[in-house]
This record gives C-alpha cells, sequence and structure tokens, in this order.
C-alpha cells in the first residue's frame, strides 16, 4: 500500500485541482500514482509534468530506445511500478520481450534481435546509472550516433526517470494488486 492515499479531486484547492486538470487532460490521459504523489507539492508536480511530456511525447529519441532507457532505469533503481507502467509500451513500440527479460532479471542481453542503437542506449544508460558517470569512450559513442541533442536527451531521460523511481520507491507506490514483480516473482499487495 502506498504511503500516500490518492488524491480526491473534488476535495483539491483551486491552485492544485488546475495542476491535477492539466496533467489528467495532457498527452497521458490520466493522474497516475506517482503524479498523485507529486500533488503534494502543486508548483513542483506542474514543473515535472511539463519535462515528462517533452520526454515522452515529444524527444527526438524514438519509442523503443526512450523506452528501453526507462526500463534500464527502473531496474537499476528496483522500481517495479515504473517498470510495469513502461514494459508494455516498449514491447509494443518493437523492443523484442528476450532483451527486456534480461534487463528484469539483472543480465546484459543477447542483442541479437536488438539493433546496435538498443545496444549503445543499453551501454550508456547502465554506465550511467551504475557509476554515476559515462567514460570518455561510452560518450564518443553516444555523441558520434546521437549527436549532442541525443546524448542531452538520454542523459535527462535516464535522470528523469530515476527521479521518478525515488519517488514511487520513498512513497511505496507498486504495481496494481496481482502483478507479479518483475525483478523476484513475487506478486504486489496493497
Amino acid at each position: 500500500m502506498s504511503r500516500l492515499p490518492l488524491l480526491d479531486r473534488a476535495a483539491l484547492d483551486e491552485a492544485t485541482a488546475a495542476v491535477f486538470d492539466a496533467i489528467a487532460s495532457g498527452p497521458r490521459g490520466r493522474v497516475s500514482p506517482p503524479y498523485q504523489a507529486l500533488l503534494r507539492s502543486p508548483a513542483l508536480a506542474g514543473r515535472i509534468q511539463s519535462l515528462g511530456a517533452f520526454l515522452r511525447f515529444e524527444s527526438a529519441f524514438p519509442d523503443s530506445l526512450r523506452e528501453f532507457a526507462i526500463l534500464i532505469t527502473a531496474r537499476a533503481w528496483n522500481c517495479a511500478y515504473e517498470w510495469h507502467a513502461h514494459y508494455p509500451i516498449a514491447v509494443a513500440a518493437g523492443l523484442p520481450e528476450a532483451v527486456v527479460g534480461a534487463v528484469a532479471a539483472g543480465r546484459r542481453p543477447d542483442f541479437a534481435e536488438a539493433d546496435a542503437d538498443a545496444e549503445l542506449v543499453y551501454d550508456f544508460s547502465t554506465e550511467l546509472q551504475e557509476t554515476r558517470r559515462v567514460s570518455d569512450a561510452q560518450y564518443g559513442r553516444a555523441l558520434a550516433r546521437f549527436g549532442e541533442q541525443g546524448v542531452v536527451e538520454l542523459t535527462t531521460i535516464n535522470g528523469y526517470y530515476a527521479m521518478f523511481a525515488m519517488i514511487l520507491n520513498t512513497f511505496e507506490i507498486a504495481p496494481p494488486e496481482g502483478v507479479a514483480d518483475p525483478f523476484g516473482g513475487r506478486e504486489t499487495a496493497s
């Protein structure tokens, strides 16, 4: 069970309700549990949702690569909710299930089924999440393939979803009841 109860839209003050409505009417189409937590600070929630909308819906990165970076981040932080939310998006965007399954299991995927860009996103994101830095060699590879804008966006995707993993983990926001834990096989309970 989450440490924070879901908010009742009708009980919100005017400023919080305005941010709630902006999130619900945006490209997400709803106010998901992590945004429910963030709405405890409505100005912060509004700013964060703007950045998230850009990264999810306007970034230069292809959907499959963005979602792969998100899943790598979710795994690095053992964030089951983030994984649960983005796994189906990643697979629908064309990321092979074998690649995703290896990340869930904490293993380096066999990239024979994926393109070289997925392997580069894996190497870059994994190094960034594990060491909190990116080596000159890794940076050079990413820069040569994705350009400066792409490296900035890939780094920001990793950072944004690490922030979300921290929020989700701090407030113990789990996937819906009955969903298997992607990292340990347990089912969630509320």
